[in-house]
């Protein structure tokens, strides 16, 4: 994928939607056409065309899930041709679509390949599904965290837990390491609700280890760097693992040192935690090591980009990565990756085939 802040432009049309003119874009990529609510409001300010329930369920190319409102029936005049059609409403504001179910009754013709069959990427994950079960730990060597041993070590006593979150925060405890012995380091505790709603305890290493721990001059690569990998790719998966580099495991010394400290005692960490200044350069050494050999690859902490200038290209690559993530028993979390899309959100940056531009809100339909 060529780095360039250029691309071709969508392919738009104006129609008339009872006879309300509208722009519209003409989306192969997208199974259903569809308007947002913003849009609707704005045609029909005060004789809307009623809006009917129904259990469509839709998600962007980035496998968002869409809020649908619901169903409406219009009249289209389009060219020559004049038809009723059935649009979606969905929240928000977005690009209105014309989608391949209304292609035929606007005499909207497709030449070339515009769907990518996914079939063998289906066997693929089917074949690798152990890398989407439940996070264990990595078989790869223990990480060795190096502290500068002129820093006094720092123990700090447990804080206050807010008693609305005890009961939430014993559970998120439930689920870490077992409970190790009194050290002298001792980090306390940062409870992080997540994007699902549960909660994560992460330790407060600024106030402890990062103290002390030694810089780590491996570098992140850069947005060039990366894109200059993934040039002249058509069809792109991004990979998600699932608690980033949390599944590497520690050596006695480092599980010590990262040790927490909490209302309910002291626990020892088991894997490289959340917060710990080296953390990013051992995990980024560490991910290109492993995927160093597979060309059109580029590993970012917990993202995995993989492209392909073909569909053959793309699956053999697909699955050579999986292949190393299984053998080291990484995880990864299956509803926040794409597999075989035209495009992609990376970084701030829309990727497809044309290159790479700032991202802007559309829907891609799958």
């Amino acid at each position: 994928m060529e780095h360039t802040t250029r691309k071709k432009p969508a392919y738009k049309t104006t129609v008339s939607l009872n006879g309300q003119q509208l722009r519209m874009e003409v989306d192969s990529g997208s199974a259903c056409s569809l308007i947002s609510d913003n849009t609707y409001k704005k045609l029909w300010p005060n004789n809307p065309p009623p809006l009917v329930r129904t259990d469509s369920i839709l998600w962007q190319w980035s496998q968002a899930p869409l809020q649908v409102q619901g169903k409406i029936k219009v009249q289209v005049e389009y060219r020559h041709i004049k038809t009723a059609l059935s649009l979606l409403v969905v929240r928000g504001q977005g690009t209105s679509l014309f989608g391949r179910d209304s292609f035929e009754a606007l005499g909207i013709e497709l030449t070339g390949v515009h769907i990518i069959q996914q079939h063998h990427v289906t066997a693929l994950l089917e074949k690798y599904a152990e890398v989407f079960q439940k996070i264990c730990a990595c078989r790869g060597p223990p990480i060795s965290i190096e502290v500068d041993p002129t820093v006094s070590p720092k123990f700090f006593k447990a804080r206050p837990v807010p008693f609305a979150l005890k009961q939430r925060i014993d559970e998120a405890l439930d689920d870490l390491a077992e409970q190790g012995i009194f050290v002298q380091w001792a980090t306390p505790i940062v409870p992080v609700t997540k994007g699902d709603g549960s909660l994560s305890i992460c330790g407060d290493y600024r106030c402890t280890v990062n103290t002390a721990v030694k810089l780590d001059v491996y570098p992140l690569p850069t947005v060039a760097e990366m894109f200059s990998t993934l040039a002249r790719g058509v069809i792109v998966t991004k990979l998600d693992l699932k608690q980033a580099y949390q599944q590497l495991v520690l050596d006695e010394p480092s599980s010590e040192l990262l040790t927490i400290n909490a209302h309910r005692g002291l626990y020892c960490a088991q894997w490289l935690q959340f917060g710990v200044s080296a953390a990013f350069a051992i995990f980024q050494r560490f991910m290109d090591t492993l995927l160093a050999d597979i060309l059109g690859v580029q590993p970012y902490l917990d993202d995995i980009l993989i492209t392909g200038k073909t569909p053959e290209e793309h699956d053999a690559r697909l699955e050579k990565v999986l292949c190393q993530i299984s053998e080291v028993g990484l995880r990864l979390q299956k509803d926040r990756c794409v597999f075989a899309a035209t495009e992609v959100e990376f970084l701030g940056f829309r990727v497809d085939k044309e290159g790479t531009i700032p991202p802007v809100r559309t829907w891609k339909l799958s």
